[in-house]
């Protein structure tokens, strides 16, 4: 198999329960709410989510917000760096670097998180966010670092 396919398999690998849960969790969480955020879908190294389009999450201009859409690819990055069932389910994390390049205005419309996982290095987790609306104009792209902390003594 070449690694090609070896990527293919990791990607469609299904995560346990615990750990789908878990994911679900950091897109489901108070604050992700409050913005309009909501889980899709998600795999080995990768999470999909939304964002709902409404007033509270508008700018001047009627467009979502860059500061919202930041938030919003910075939670799907999480769900994404959770995303696999190495994870040890008393581990903790934080987001230590996040870069976001808007592309275009924020939509009219919902927008659409696809977060993957490109590399893990030891605790250190690095992941690509691409943001679209829902007729697939590309809104932004983040690139975030992760941190995975094992389970505290």
């Amino acid at each position: 198999m070449d690694s090609n396919s070896d990527t293919m398999a990791q990607i469609t690998d299904e995560l346990r329960p615990d750990t789908k849960a878990r994911v679900e969790k950091v897109i489901n969480s108070n604050i992700a709410r409050t913005l309009g955020f909501s889980f899709v879908e998600s795999g080995t190294d990768y999470c999909i989510a939304r964002l709902h389009r409404s007033d509270g999450v508008l700018n001047s201009n009627g467009r979502v917000n860059g500061g919202v859409i930041s938030a919003f690819i910075d939670k799907v990055a999480t769900a994404a760096a959770w995303a696999n069932n190495v994870n040890g389910t008393g581990s903790r994390g934080t987001t230590i670097s996040l870069t976001v390049n808007y592309m275009s205005a924020g939509a009219k419309t919902d927008l659409i998180g696809a977060a993957r996982v490109s590399r893990r290095g030891g605790s250190v987790v690095f992941v690509t966010v691409d943001v679209h609306d829902e007729d697939g104009g590309f809104v932004a792209q983040g690139l975030a670092t992760y941190k995975l902390n094992p389970k505290p003594h």
